[in-house]
């Protein structure tokens, strides 16, 4: 009988094998180990250890075992009881995984759980049922390989994204008694195996370079692409203030033709600073945007200068003396040491020499960067040290 149980689990390894993710077998262990690591993974892919919910180890040689089973038999009580064995996968930044099927061994003593339900989870919170439940009532040595569990038929299971993780949960119930075992293991090859596919999220239009280059009021912009999409749509679009941006271009091109570099010359950069995007439709009209870069015109038109005083305070007041290269509105910015924004305040600049008085009461202890921004010209930056 030993050499039938041999050779359905060869079968099940060689059948599998082709689609095998993550893999557990058991021989070598004592029985009392709390977690076990899988033997193999797939390298796109990040499972966990073989846990155990409230059952208890036992010394049951090359195998993952636990008695404390829930004794009734309603799967209810198991849930209720945490009687269960659990590991997780979860796909690589950049993939994502299908299960295709699940295939184990069981063991149990004569007074082991009888019932089981395999179930799965996306949020850790609701778990559901892959399956009937299982009658499982054997009891040799060795144990026996269960069928395989098709979960190529569950659609949550399909196509699931990097920032998900499945969790996987095998309860037992309806055992003889609290002292019974049932185990995973002590058959040939792997004893716990999940298979199915991981696969790389195929991005339609794939942004590799984006790089733009300033000469007065010529910005030379250049970008490749690697296309799926049978077809696509650029648009090289300006800002100067980063928020509003307007189109410069548009232009449909061809899946052959993304293989090549692309090339855009604005011959209206505005004097000051300027941001650029590129914004890519695909064939479905799905967009995407590159980051905004930013080129500085300095034709015919100085910088703004910023002057801080005094540069430490420990006073609610400093004064920026700001030499404005123009009229116009214009924003002061506080960027703390971890670049985040802690203050800001709208100031109207007179061409020329301006005192602007600062108020700094409410910020913390602490060294800050003071950026001067204003439409049209380049932007500025002093120090400010608050004690």
């Amino acid at each position: 009988m030993k050499k039938i149980y041999i050779s359905i689990a060869i079968m099940l390894l060689f059948t599998t094998a082709k689609s095998q993710m993550v893999a557990w077998d058991f021989n070598g262990l004592t029985g009392t180990e709390a977690s076990v690591a899988p033997v193999s993974a797939d390298p796109d892919l990040a499972p966990t250890a073989l846990t155990r919910g409230s059952t208890a180890p036992s010394a049951l040689a090359n195998s993952f075992n636990s008695a404390n089973w829930t004794t009734t038999n309603l799967l209810a009580d198991a849930e209720t009881n945490d009687s269960y064995y659990q590991f997780t996968v979860q796909a690589n930044n950049g993939f994502y995984v299908s299960l295709a099927g699940l295939s184990a061994n069981f063991r149990r003593d004569a007074n082991g759980p009888r019932a089981f339900q395999w179930k799965y989870s996306l949020d850790g919170v609701t778990y559901t049922n892959v399956g009937a439940a299982i009658t499982y009532t054997g009891t040799a040595t060795n144990g026996n390989a269960l069928p395989p569990l098709d979960l190529s038929t569950v659609p949550a299971l399909d196509n699931v994204p990097s920032n998900v993780v499945i969790r996987m949960r095998l309860y037992g119930y309806n055992a003889v008694n609290a002292s019974g075992i049932f185990a995973l293991g002590r058959l040939f090859g792997n004893d716990l195996a999940l298979s199915g596919t991981v696969s790389p999220i195929v991005v339609p239009i794939r942004l590799i370079s984006f790089s733009a280059a300033n000469n007065r009021s010529v910005t030379q912009l250049q970008w490749k692409v690697n296309c799926t999409s049978t077809s696509a749509v650029f648009e090289i679009q300006r800002s100067t203030d980063a928020v509003r941006f307007t189109s410069l271009n548009h232009q449909v091109e061809t899946q052959s033709r993304c293989a090549l570099p692309f090339y855009y010359t604005d011959d209206k950069t505005p004097e000051g600073t300027s941001y650029y995007r590129l914004k890519s439709i695909d064939v479905d009209g799905h967009i995407s945007y590159s980051k905004a870069l930013q080129v500085v015109n300095k034709d015919g038109q100085a910088d703004n200068k910023l002057r801080i005083y005094p540069t430490i305070t420990e006073d609610d007041f400093a004064t920026a003396t700001i030499a404005a290269a123009k009229a116009g509105p214009a924003t002061i910015a506080f960027i703390d040491q971890k670049g985040a924004f802690v203050k800001q305040m709208t100031i109207s600049l007179q061409k020329g020499n301006n005192n602007i008085s600062l108020l700094t009461h409410g910020l913390s202890s602490g060294t800050y960067r003071v950026r001067l921004v204003q439409p049209g010209v380049a932007t500025s930056t002093g120090t400010l040290i608050r004690r």
